[in-house]
């Protein structure tokens, strides 16, 4: 059976976001005052990336931070420690045992004819509300849904930033299937190896900047590092001026 608390060693000194939404009142349903009960996992974070490298490890809703940095008994000390920009060690008591799973196999991406052609009817999109309106459809159980690559995402973020004007891109940034897209390229930006999926992680990037959505410190960082360029010339390339970093 899985293991009931999992052991969680991070390094957030560099700005990375830790990725979890909490409890953090007293009054909140799921508040006891001596742990921290976490209601979801982001994709984009440092604790779902350390389960990505990680396979079998999982941490999910409804788990507890037990520990953080040997802070213990006291949830407003243990989100304190959370919260620093700093080595950061946790014990997370599991919700639920469950029995461990082979290593999944990579998913078979779709062939590059299939990217091109999603690519595509995202890029002759006449209008944002088109191009969001086919992201709805498609995500919603359509044909891309099972056909998801980077390549095309990114296409479909470009697409919707650039026909967006400056009174819709905040409300479309806010869209809830933007929402779902801007997830899905971030959690596969740090995956990009080969240039094409490096040159479409640009694009995302390109296509964040045009909506007004500011990168972590993480993935400017990492595209740095796999352009083999200086970080502040990526920033200043892609988030020029006044758009502030997430940590």
């Amino acid at each position: 059976m899985a293991e009931l608390l999992v052991l969680v060693d991070l390094d957030r000194s560099g700005g990375v976001a830790l990725g979890l939404d909490v409890e953090t009142g007293r009054q909140s349903q799921g508040w006891d005052g001596k742990t921290v009960l976490i209601k979801r996992v982001k994709p984009d974070g440092a604790v779902a990336q350390w389960c990505h490298e990680r396979p079998g490890r999982v941490i999910e809703a409804g788990d507890r931070i037990v520990s953080a940095n040997g802070c213990r008994g006291d949830a407003l000390q243990i989100l304190a420690e959370c919260q620093k920009l700093d080595k950061l060690k946790l014990e997370i008591q599991r919700a639920r045992v469950v029995a461990p799973t082979a290593t999944p196999a990579q998913p078979t991406r779709p062939p590059a004819e299939v990217v091109e052609e999603i690519a595509l009817k995202f890029s002759e999109a006449p209008t944002a509300a088109e191009a969001v309106a086919l992201l709805r459809k498609e995500l919603s159980g359509g044909a891309i849904a099972r056909c998801w690559d980077m390549r095309w995402g990114a296409q479909a973020l470009l697409r919707i930033a650039q026909r967006s004007t400056s009174r819709t891109r905040k409300a479309w940034a806010k869209d809830p299937a933007v929402s779902e897209l801007v997830g899905r390229l971030r959690a596969d930006i740090s995956r990009a190896e080969d240039m094409a999926d490096v040159e479409a992680a640009l694009m995302a990037l390109e296509g964040l900047k045009r909506l007004g959505v500011a990168p972590s410190a993480a993935e400017v960082a990492l595209m740095a590092k796999k352009l083999r360029e200086p970080r502040q010339k990526i920033q200043s390339v892609f988030f020029p001026r006044n758009v502030c970093m997430q940590i």
